[in-house]
């Protein structure tokens, strides 16, 4: 079965589309202003206290992300050098630093995507 495109008919619908949504830009703007906070009944020291408490919050998870991802670096580093009395001892600070780097990352994308949605309704 051969399929085939009608170009000169397909460009003059895409093209339709195309002229009728910039016509309603206005519309769109005034919907997305209803589905968002930005538009709502927040005013725009509120929003600007959530983002600054949001922005906070992430920073100082992304610190203890960091700190962590440096604990085991060195629990590797130690490990490689043989310096653990036993590999028990390695792999339970091991999975005990993985567990809490995975914790605190997934609280960072938990944040992220809250407020994205939250701001977008």
């Amino acid at each position: 079965m051969k399929k085939c495109l009608n170009i000169p008919n397909t460009d003059k619908i895409l093209w339709d589309k195309i002229v009728e949504v910039l016509t309603n830009s206005v519309k769109i703007k005034d919907v997305l202003k209803e589905k968002t906070l930005i538009g709502s009944s927040f005013e725009s020291l509120d929003l600007k206290q959530i983002l600054e408490l949001n922005e906070n919050k992430i920073h100082e998870l992304t610190l203890v992300k960091n700190n962590i991802e440096r604990g085991l670096v060195e629990v590797e580093s130690r490990h490689i050098l043989q310096e653990f009395t036993s590999e028990q001892i390695y792999k339970s600070i091991k999975k005990n630093l993985t567990k809490k780097y995975q914790k605190v990352k997934s609280e960072i994308d938990d944040l992220k995507n809250r407020f994205y949605h939250y701001l977008c309704g």
